[in-house]
């Protein structure tokens, strides 16, 4: 009954506030795909990870408390071969920073995705991430920033007009086989602050068909 409300309301809808039939890449996009029936699916077991509301009381933070940062981290501790990452916000702090050199230790490769001075809109934030910068790239992470400028002169990624092309996903992937989507960033406000929910999929070859090797333009 829902649903069918719901197409009566969006029936007459604007045509630019329809469903985009393409994504900015121009590749027929996922909500096109999915209604159309020419997306496969394929099931797969996902845990839920999710903070308690507690969360935001002081006396909430102890060395052993279970959250949603923990848990990715140990999620990231077990990669074999590779994590990437793509978040707003990453300054790792001296305990991601251990984590980082552990994992390269151990022969996995790692690649953060986040974005530029010029795409964030926490400069604050960024410049806490750009004092671990240097000692990241020489451990051997491989670190790609997002260019506002460079975003919006391709045309892409659509019109900015006044705001600024900027990265807002909070993804993981671990050995190509776990990807983790939710609302948690890389930093110490996810940590301790903000409660925080997000959703760890085990997705085995040959759910990973592409390669995610981040391109150079």
């Amino acid at each position: 009954m829902a649903q069918n409300r719901f197409g009566e309301l969006v029936r007459h809808v604007a045509p630019e506030l329809e469903p985009a039939t393409s994504d900015p890449l121009g590749r027929p996009s996922i909500d096109y795909k999915l209604s159309a029936g020419r997306t496969p699916l394929e099931f797969a077991t996902a845990s839920v990870f999710a903070d308690a509301p507690a969360k935001v009381d002081r006396g909430f933070r102890t060395a052993t408390v279970s959250s949603v940062t923990r848990s990715m981290l140990e999620v990231l501790a077990g990669a074999r071969s590779e994590v990437i990452i793509a978040s707003p916000y990453f300054p790792p702090g001296s305990t991601g920073m251990s984590h980082i050199k552990d994992a390269i230790d151990h022969h996995v490769r790692v690649v953060v995705f986040t974005n530029s001075l010029g795409a964030t809109d926490e400069p604050l934030v960024h410049w806490r991430y750009a004092r671990y910068r240097r000692a990241m790239l020489k451990l051997g992470v491989g670190i790609y920033e997002l260019s506002a400028d460079l975003t919006r002169d391709t045309e892409s990624f659509g019109n900015f007009g006044k705001s600024l092309g900027r990265l807002h996903a909070k993804v993981a992937i671990v050995d190509r086989r776990y990807p983790f989507i939710g609302s948690m960033n890389f930093d110490k406000r996810s940590a301790w602050s903000n409660p925080e929910s997000g959703l760890l999929i085990d997705s085995p070859p040959p759910a990973f068909k592409r390669d995610l090797q981040p391109r150079r333009q």
